[in-house]
């Protein structure tokens, strides 16, 4: 066994190395089981140029957070209507419609944020999309969550629903990409989370993949 295989120890203090497979993400505190891979926060610093005489210098701007980028793997109801429990494709086509983003055949009457709106809203997609927070936390090897990444003002702005290959058997992979104004970086495990469900007017019985009892819509009602 190498030494990466054994507690690294010096004294009393233990090092443990972090394993990639390790970790947790929660949408509204809730845990995402479907998760297949997640992309950690990249802070990136701007820099800005000066000419002083014959000379370049470099200074430090502002820091730009990069969007995070979730995989999933594809699920569905087994036995129909007659289950409550929202596949992937339809979870995240209702995400999509609760950020406040309207078809063109969609009449005032369907049920999503505001009647007046066709096109998503930042409150919408933190409130309902991304049902308030996103964490990613890193487990240790009894899976206790040791430290998370917060994402601020989280919003999921682009939804792709894979694609399909009669030459392969492999397992349909969802993804979907989240923006958000900074990371925060902490101890321990997340606490204090608000998991209340998005503010709808409609609710149907059942748990979503999500954790959150979805919202009833009405998409494509006249």
């Amino acid at each position: 066994m190498t030494w990466w295989g054994t507690e690294l120890s010096s004294g009393s203090v233990g090092i443990q190395p972090k394993q990639k497979n390790r970790f947790v993400l929660k949408v509204g505190g809730n845990t995402i089981f479907t998760v297949k891979t997640v992309t950690k926060p990249v802070a990136e610093v701007e820099t800005k140029q000066y000419r002083l005489i014959n000379h370049y210098y470099n200074y430090p701007g502002l820091v730009k957070w990069s969007p995070v980028e979730v995989t999933l793997v594809d699920a569905y109801r087994l036995d129909g209507e007659n289950n409550k429990t929202l596949g992937t494709a339809e979870e995240m086509w209702r995400m999509l419609m609760f950020s406040g983003y309207a078809t063109p055949d969609m009449t005032t009457t369907s049920n999503y944020r505001a009647p007046s709106l066709s096109t998503p809203e930042k409150a919408s997609m933190i409130a309902r999309s991304a049902v308030g927070s996103i964490s990613v936390s890193h487990l240790d090897t009894n899976g206790k969550e040791i430290e998370y990444w917060e994402l601020v003002n989280p919003m999921i702005t682009k939804f792709n629903w894979g694609s399909l290959d009669y030459s392969s058997d492999e397992l349909v992979e969802y993804s979907f990409t989240i923006t958000y104004d900074w990371a925060k970086w902490h101890v321990g495990n997340p606490t204090g989370v608000d998991t209340a469900a998005p503010p709808v007017k409609s609710r149907e019985e059942g748990d979503s993949l999500f954790g959150n009892t979805p919202p009833k819509d009405k998409l494509g009602t006249k």
